[in-house]
């Protein structure tokens, strides 16, 4: 494979994820490619991506890196993909991706316990135990109030939180291996699109068209966190 050439744009105007690991590489996930910029040269350079032997132009949703220093990035449509050291050329996970619910990935995150939660578009989470190598699938109405997942956080107790787009925020129940729903403002449901756990440890839930919200932990329930726009 020959090594893609430098270029002053990226690809395509739709980025979706942005991403610095601990290498300083600055990663940048479109709609169909995936890009590394470069500060010396104030250029972007794609990195082909590949299932099996096949070139892929996949969406990249979210981007982090692991624990043990590998990049992980979740896609709309071709599953995981995991990196390790060398990134000039990228390929799927397909034997992690067919353990999933879906190929159709929004979010990935890793939890102070070393647990990659991996969430689908529409069918659910997924817990994923890299040391032992276990999935587990949480669905909707059983372990979880709805498949449509956009969003995990972690406080620092060690809380889990879970948010999607239809039914509001959840909170994992590590016992029993559930998620319970966090009460809100209001009797229709919540859309909650992002979550964000800052310095004082403070939750806060950005909505789609339903405002801010704070998490009050005494009273285990979402508070209106008042901004100028919905």
């Amino acid at each position: 494979v020959n090594d893609p050439a430098d270029s002053t744009s990226i690809s395509n105007n739709y980025v979706r994820s942005l991403f610095e690991d601990s290498h300083g590489r600055f990663w940048i996930g479109c709609i169909n490619a995936l890009h590394l910029y470069n500060r010396s040269t104030d250029n972007f350079r794609e990195i082909p991506m590949y299932n099996e032997r096949k070139r892929i132009f996949t969406h990249i949703t979210s981007i982090i890196e692991s624990r043990d220093g590998e990049i992980w990035m979740a896609t709309s449509g071709e599953g995981i993909i995991r990196i390790k050291d060398d990134c000039s050329v990228i390929r799927t996970d397909n034997q992690l991706s067919a353990r999933l619910s879906s190929l159709h990935l929004s979010y990935i995150y890793q939890d102070s316990h070393g647990i990659l939660w991996i969430a689908s578009e529409n069918q659910g989470l997924n817990m994923y135990d890299p040391k032992k190598d276990e999935v587990k699938v949480f669905n909707a109405p059983s372990l979880i109030g709805s498949n449509q997942i956009s969003s995990v956080c972690e406080d620092a107790d060690g809380n889990l939180f879970v948010g999607t787009l239809a039914n509001g925020l959840y909170k994992y129940k590590r016992e029993q291996h559930i998620f319970e729903p966090v009460p809100h403002p209001g009797n229709k449901a919540l859309p909650v699109k992002s979550l964000l756990v800052d310095k004082k440890n403070r939750l806060f839930v950005g909505t789609d068209g339903k405002g801010m919200k704070i998490y009050n932990p005494e009273q285990n329930r979402l508070q209106d966190y008042h901004i100028t726009s919905a």
